[in-house]
């Protein structure tokens, strides 16, 4: 990821292993790890986003983010201010690629995305 230390982005990829440590502060946060065909990032969620989204990221397979980046060192990580589960249906409506996917593979893929 190339961008800079607090730009705002939107990132759609697999939601994989959020999960809710204990924090020494009490406060609740969320972690997962967003991926997509570029690679990975950390992501983080808390307050009042993480009150809103998280059943996003609890139930969804696959997410879109917006929210900010924040580097420390060659790192990066994504604090997260909006989410929605990303859906095959959104894919296929913004994809010339749709009319070539034929009903048995279209099928196979919405159950694998559920």
């Amino acid at each position: 990821l190339k961008a800079s230390n607090h730009a705002e982005v939107t990132i759609a990829g697999l939601n994989l292993c959020p999960h809710r440590p204990p924090t020494r502060s009490g406060k609740p946060i969320l972690f997962t790890t967003l991926e997509d065909e570029t690679g990975v990032i950390q992501s983080a969620c808390f307050g009042e986003a993480l009150e809103r989204y998280i059943r996003v990221f609890l139930l969804s397979p696959a997410v879109i983010v917006r929210g900010r980046i924040q580097r420390r060192g060659t790192g990066a990580s994504l604090t997260v201010e909006k989410a929605k589960p990303l859906l095959l249906n959104d894919i296929l409506a913004k994809s010339d690629a749709a009319t070539t996917i034929e009903e048995p593979q279209r099928e196979l893929l919405v159950h694998h995305w559920r």
